[in-house]
């Protein structure tokens, strides 16, 4: 699979759970999920490196967030995202919020809309970017 392959892969996935609803700590698609459990779903489903952790506080630690995804992910500037990466956005001071980068903007869970939702993004809503993670298939990330 190429990467291109990989980042509509990853897109399609994701938009197979619009509409679920929200529910922290969720991982089911349909069901209900959060922004983290998003990604791990779509993670899960294409057969792509994840870290899942339970029992973690409505507003995680940022830190602990920032090092789960570096652990798996391959980290990248925020501007340079791609269709298929990851967002961690900053949402009331904390950066504890995460979305997939589409080509219409940004794709994540959503709690004021109850669920999970795809817009625009012009950096600003629903918080800045701070970080940004670029996707790696497996074999990918045990060479590097």
């Amino acid at each position: 699979m190429t990467e291109d392959d990989l980042r509509r892969a990853v897109v399609a996935e994701a938009r197979r759970w619009l509409g679920t609803p929200f529910r922290h700590g969720g991982r089911r698609l349909g069901a209900g999920v959060d922004c983290i459990g998003l990604a791990i779903g779509v993670a899960r489903a294409l057969g792509l490196p994840y870290e899942d952790a339970a029992g973690y506080p409505r507003r995680p630690d940022e830190d602990e967030l920032a090092r789960g995804l570096a652990r798996v992910l391959a980290p990248c500037a925020p501007e340079a995202a791609k269709p298929g990466d990851l967002l961690r956005l900053s949402c009331r001071g904390r950066a504890t919020h995460v979305a997939i980068v589409t080509e219409r903007g940004i794709l994540h869970a959503h709690v004021p809309s109850g669920r999970v939702i795809e817009h625009g993004y012009d950096g600003r809503w629903p918080g800045p970017a701070v970080a940004a993670y670029r996707l790696a298939a497996p074999h990918e990330r045990e060479q590097g």
